[in-house]
């Protein structure tokens, strides 16, 4: 690893891909130290220091992290149980209840991403290398982002509305009684959408519109809710006329090692070009698919 010139003259460790291991959110550093980027990793940081930059921190999915060395995760998972309790006479047999139980496997997948950049640039800038990796961060939050929406949208239960366009009190209403037959704490759950879809309905009013009430109420401290039931969250990765409604606690990302940042000399020498390229080992799943809905207006 000594040998390796980057490696050498950033003072840092050798990483899995051949590129040196940094932390964002790590202790402070000065500029007296001379390496004012290199910092030691901690595993369980990087994860939500991702989430704050995208939707995703206002969602608290369940996060596992530190799992390097340790193998795939076996989550078990209740898949449903079939109750027979009751009260019983004395001497009665009592019933047996039926239970079901699965696991989910979550295994370390590669994620990553890279930005060229031209040598000239960073030597004419002293703090070009801080903001490449600064925007690689806010690029691999927003590709995690459009990844978990994308797998929400994939798997959830769809819910057309009633009227062929739109998405009304009623269909919010009968999506919230679809979540609590499936014994989902309605209490728990968020509502995304994308801003198109909050522009159209603080247009659209309810109840009669008897005191000016529309669909989606005005931002304040704590948000805003629509239809006065559930806390809206904006994602431009839902797609128009699409509301998705969930529990996001079922919502598992795992991590298996600290992030790398990875200087590349080589791949675009001959353009006098260095990339400055992000791996992570994660894995997003979704405990209980039944606990989100896809409302959706009818075409």
């Amino acid at each position: 690893a000594k040998q390796n010139r980057e490696v050498q003259f950033q003072g840092a460790e050798r990483g899995i891909n051949g590129g040196f291991i940094r932390n964002f959110t790590g202790a402070e550093t000065t500029p007296a130290t001379g390496n004012d980027l290199v910092q030691q990793v901690y595993a369980d940081t990087y994860i939500p220091e991702l989430l704050k930059r995208s939707v995703l921190v206002k969602l608290n999915p369940t996060v596992i992290s530190g799992l390097a060395g340790r193998g795939v995760l076996n989550l078990p998972v209740a898949k449903g149980v079939t109750p027979a309790f009751k009260f019983y006479k004395e001497g009665e047999a009592v019933a047996s209840s039926v239970a079901e139980f699965g696991s989910m496997i979550m295994s370390p997948k590669i994620f990553a991403g890279e930005i060229p950049v031209s040598k000239s640039l960073i030597l004419t800038s002293p703090n070009a290398e801080a903001f490449v990796e600064a925007e690689l961060l806010r690029h691999a939050a927003v590709g995690l982002e459009s990844f978990v929406f994308g797998e929400v949208l994939a798997k959830a239960p769809v819910l057309d509305s009633a009227a062929s366009g739109i998405i009304d009190e009623a269909d919010l209403q009968a999506a919230m009684a679809k979540l609590g037959t499936a014994n989902v704490d309605t209490a728990t759950c968020v509502a995304v959408m994308n801003s198109k879809q909050v522009a159209a309905f603080r247009l659209q009013p309810i109840a009669g519109n008897h005191a000016a009430i529309m669909m989606v109420g005005p931002q304040t401290d704590a948000g805003r809710t629509i239809g006065g039931e559930l806390l809206v969250i904006v994602s431009e990765n839902v797609p128009d006329g699409s509301v998705l409604i969930g529990d996001f606690s079922q919502l598992y990302i795992a991590q298996w090692s600290g992030q790398e940042i990875d200087m590349d000399t080589t791949t675009y020498r001959n353009r006098a070009l260095v990339a400055y390229r992000v791996w992570d080992y994660l894995d997003v799943a979704l405990s209980r698919p039944e606990y989100f809905l896809n409302l959706k207006a009818k075409a």
